[in-house]
C-alpha cells in the first residue's frame, strides 16, 4: 500500500486520474467500474490507482463507518466473478488527516483489457468513461506474453485459422460481452479475439483460445480431456461398468461432463423431516459437478495425462494433472480466501459460459453440499503432479 505520506499528497490533489473519491459502499457498479479503469491504466503510468471511500468532493469526512463488514465487502470485488480478469488490488482502513476512510489500491495490469459485466471502462482525466474500440485495441496491445500464465502466452505455430469462428462469434462472444455492446460498435472478428485477450503480441492464439475455440483442441493439447470409468465394486481391479472420454471444446466438455455426472448419481431418498421433506443423494450432484469443475480450471494442461473420474461403489475420486499452485497449500485448500489461478483466462471462460458462479468457493460449495446431504466430507490426496479428491458415499 501507499505510504501515509504518499496517500496525503495524492489526496490533496483531489480527484484525478490517479484518484476517485466516494462518500460511501453505495453504488458497487461504480466502484467495480473505477477499479476496472485503474486496472486498465489506460495512459500506462505504471502507477496504482486509489479509491478512497469516506470522502467528499471537497476532501471533507463523509463520516462513514470503516468496518470488517465494508472491509470484506470491497475485498470481495476482486474475485466476485464481475471484474474479468481479476484486478491485483488491496483494501485497506486507513486515515487521512481527521477522517476514517477505507482505501481500495489497484495496481497497474499486464493482462489488460479488464471488464466490468463485459463491458471496458477507462480512466480519462477525473472522469469514467466505457473504453472506445481505439483504445480497447491500445490495451490490448500492451500486454506482456512473457509476464503472464501459462494459458494467456500466445501458442507458436498456431494461427488463427486453427480458431472455428463461426464457434466463437455464435456460441463464445454472446457471452463474454454485452449484449449492448456487441450491437454499438462493428469489430472485426480479429478484434474482438483481441479485446478478449484470446491472441498473443504477434497475433498467434494463446492455449485459452485454443482450449475454447479450436476445430480440435486436442491437435494442441493431447491429454485435453476428462476419462470416465464406472467400476462395479470398490477396486480398481473390479468390473467396469461403464467408461466414457469426455472430449471436445472447454465449454461442451463441460457441459458433457455435467450432463454424465448427473446421470449416474442414484435416485434420490426422500426422508421426513417434520411437515418437510428432505432429499438426499448417494453423491450429490452439486458436490461432484463442483469438484470436476474445479479440476478443470486448475489443472495443468501441459500434462501427459487427463483429469480422471473414477466412480467406485463407495466413493467417486477426481484427479487433476498438476500440483498445488500459488499460494493454495495442503493446509488451506479448499478454505476461504485460499484462491491461486493457474489459468486465470480458463477461470473467466468458465465464468462466462455459466460454469462458475463466483470464484474461489467451488470447494466450499461442494463441502456445503456434503454435509447438507449428510455425507462424509472431501478428503484431498496430494503430490507434485497430481492433486485428487474422493467423495465417499453417503451412508
Amino acid at each position: 500500500m501507499l505510504s501515509a505520506q504518499a496517500l496525503s499528497d495524492l489526496v490533496k490533489r483531489g480527484e484525478s486520474e490517479r484518484v476517485e473519491f466516494k462518500e460511501s459502499a453505495q453504488g458497487n457498479k461504480v466502484i467495480r467500474r473505477a477499479i476496472c479503469a485503474f486496472a486498465n491504466d489506460l495512459s500506462d503510468s505504471g502507477q496504482p490507482g486509489v479509491i478512497v471511500l469516506g470522502l467528499r468532493d471537497d476532501c471533507s469526512c463523509a463520516d462513514l463507518t470503516i468496518d470488517d463488514k465494508l472491509l470484506s465487502l470491497l475485498g470481495g470485488f476482486r474475485s466476485d466473478g464481475k471484474i474479468m480478469p481479476f484486478p491485483i488490488m488491496s483494501v485497506e482502513r486507513r486515515k487521512i488527516g481527521e477522517c476514517d476512510v477505507a482505501v481500495i489500491e489497484v495496481e497497474p495490469s499486464i493482462n489488460t483489457p479488464h471488464r466490468v459485466d463485459g463491458r471496458c471502462w477507462v480512466r480519462v482525466g477525473a472522469s469514467l468513461a466505457q473504453a472506445t474500440r481505439e483504445e480497447e485495441r491500445r490495451l490490448a496491445e500492451k500486454r506482456i506474453s512473457l509476464d503472464l500464465p501459462f494459458d494467456s502466452r500466445e501458442l507458436q505455430g498456431s494461427t488463427i485459422a486453427d480458431l472455428d469462428s463461426w464457434y466463437f462469434e455464435r456460441f463464445y462472444l454472446p457471452s463474454a460481452v454485452s449484449q449492448e455492446v456487441l450491437e454499438e460498435n462493428d469489430r472485426s472478428p480479429l478484434e474482438q479475439l483481441q479485446a478478449l485477450r484470446f491472441l498473443g503480441r504477434s497475433g498467434s492464439p494463446n492455449p485459452a483460445a485454443l482450449l475454447t475455440l479450436a476445430h480440435e483442441p486436442r491437435d494442441f493439447f493431447p491429454f485435453f480431456h476428462i476419462q470416465f470409468l464406472r467400476f462395479e465394486g470398490e477396486e480398481m481391479t473390479d468390473p467396469i461398468r461403464s467408461q466414457y472420454e469426455v472430449s471436445g471444446r472447454l465449454i461442451e466438455q463441460l457441459e458433457e461432463i455435467t450432463r454424465l455426472l448427473k446421470a449416474n448419481v442414484e435416485s434420490p431418498m426422500l426422508i421426513e423431516a417434520g411437515a418437510k421433506h428432505q432429499v438426499r443423494y448417494d453423491f450429490p450432484p452439486l458436490a461432484l459437478t463442483q469438484v470436476v469443475y474445479n479440476a478443470v480450471m486448475h489443472r495443468t494442461y501441459e500434462a501427459n495425462s487427463p483429469i480422471r473420474v473414477y466412480w467406485y461403489r463407495d466413493r467417486v475420486e477426481v484427479s487433476s494433472p498438476g500440483g498445488l499452485h500459488g499460494g493454495v497449500t495442503e493446509h488451506n485448500l479448499g478454505k476461504p480466501g485460499a484462491t491461486s489461478y493457474r489459468n486465470p483466462l480458463v477461470a473467466e471462460v468458465m465464468k462466462n459460459a455459466g460454469f462458475a458462479e463466483r470464484f474461489g468457493v467451488g470447494l466450499q460449495m461442494a463441502q456445503s453440499a456434503l454435509r447438507r446431504n449428510g455425507s462424509p466430507p472431501l478428503k484431498f490426496d496430494i503430490d507434485a503432479n497430481f492433486v485428487s479428491a474422493t467423495i465417499r458415499i453417503r451412508a
